[in-house]
């Protein structure tokens, strides 16, 4: 049997410790400071990104069950009142009129943030989403992977997570999120979408793929 000298044990738990640090340390805040978003809308402004970094874009957003949507429909089109889903979650964790929404199926998120005027570039982290999506910020398509649809038939799926870079540094961005699921028994968005400066979290991004070399088995995706 291979013995763990206490050094190496000691060794071991600290670089844990400082992977901890990285991923979770750099991102966390005070909970009595952590914007959440209240009926679609975060307001973010007066964060400092610059030294509490990202944020995860926590709480309430608008939902749309059973409609692909786009930035155009929120212009022309009569819609219904939002569901306000808060996130992360899976949806068919949710309830819509009284019934728990079910595994398969399709809808648009939607989430307004307010920001300071900046000239720094800011960027999205999407995680993993079940199993098809389409991205707008503002009004410009920013990332599909594979194809939403109101089937099975319609849908192709990919799962893969994103590193978007925000071209834009309006005061105010606008995220139109379609997703459909006709494969996975989680559906939707279970895991914090981030938001920050692009720099950070590329720094992030090169932490976590240098793990997942390190330890694929422990750090893969499902």
């Amino acid at each position: 049997m291979i013995q763990i000298k206490p050094i190496a044990r000691s060794k071991s738990i600290l670089f844990f410790c400082l992977l901890y640090f990285l991923f979770w340390g750099g991102t966390s805040q005070a909970k009595e400071n952590f914007p959440l978003a209240v009926e679609g809308i975060m307001d973010v402004t007066g964060w400092d990104f610059e030294q509490q970094k990202s944020i995860a874009l926590k709480g309430q957003w608008e939902f749309y069950w059973q409609q692909l949507l786009t930035p155009e429909n929120f212009k022309v089109k009569s819609l219904p009142d939002p569901f306000w889903l808060d996130l992360p979650a899976f949806w068919n964790q949710q309830q819509w009129r009284g019934q728990k929404l079910p595994d398969m199926g399709y809808g648009t998120y939607r989430l307004t943030i307010l920001n300071d005027a900046s000239q720094a570039t800011r960027a999205l982290k999407l995680p993993v989403i079940h199993t098809a999506y389409k991205l707008w910020v503002n009004e410009r398509l920013m990332v599909t992977k594979g194809n939403p649809g109101e089937s099975q038939e319609e849908m192709l799926g990919q799962i893969r997570p994103q590193l978007v870079l925000l071209e834009t540094k309006a005061p105010e961005i606008i995220l139109t999120l379609q997703i459909s699921n006709f494969l996975h028994p989680k559906s939707g968005i279970f895991k914090p979408i981030e938001y920050g400066l692009a720099k950070h979290l590329i720094e992030k991004e090169i932490t976590s793929f240098k793990m997942n070399k390190m330890y694929p088995l422990k750090n893969a995706q499902v």
